[in-house]
């Protein structure tokens, strides 16, 4: 714990789009009531939210600052809705809670087990990867099937 023996916490939230079913909103409210329940101080400069994909975080800036913050040893915890809002990147994801174990800070997820084993953890990054490829390709195979009706249709 830190010199003045108050409990400090950070939150991240991120979502691929602004109209997911988990809103940003929605899941800052829960971890800061996470927060709250567990007497975790949370000021304003440590809430972290974002709109992106989950596959390059390193190149957020919030998710830089977030870092930083850890790097810094500022915070005691990180409070996450769950952990597919960390890197989706296997790599990534397993480097992230490497950083935050050397830095002492526990990652507490509001929902889903805390994170205990790497190995898991990596596995759960691995099948988070392939939902979110398996997500963008159909995406962008739902649109060309709509552009190419709409070119029929002329």
């Amino acid at each position: 714990m830190k010199k003045n023996d108050s409990k400090k916490a950070a939150i991240f939230a991120r979502s691929a789009t602004d109209n997911g079913t988990i809103t940003i909103e929605n899941q800052v409210t829960e971890c800061q009531k996470l927060a709250t329940d567990q007497s975790y101080a949370v000021t304003g400069d440590n809430v972290f939210q974002t709109i992106s994909s989950g596959l390059k975080l390193r190149d957020n800036d919030e998710f830089q600052k977030l870092l930083n913050l850890i790097t810094s040893h500022a915070i005691d915890a990180l409070i996450i809705y769950h952990h597919d809002r960390l890197s989706a990147d296997p790599a990534e994801h397993i480097a992230f809670i490497s950083v935050c174990q050397k830095n002492g800070v526990q990652i507490i997820p509001v929902h889903g087990e805390p994170i205990a084993d790497p190995l898991v953890e990596h596995i759960m990054a691995i099948g988070k990867k392939q939902q979110v490829l398996r997500h963008r390709a159909a995406t962008k195979a739902g649109i060309a099937a709509a552009k190419k009706r709409k070119e029929q249709s002329k």
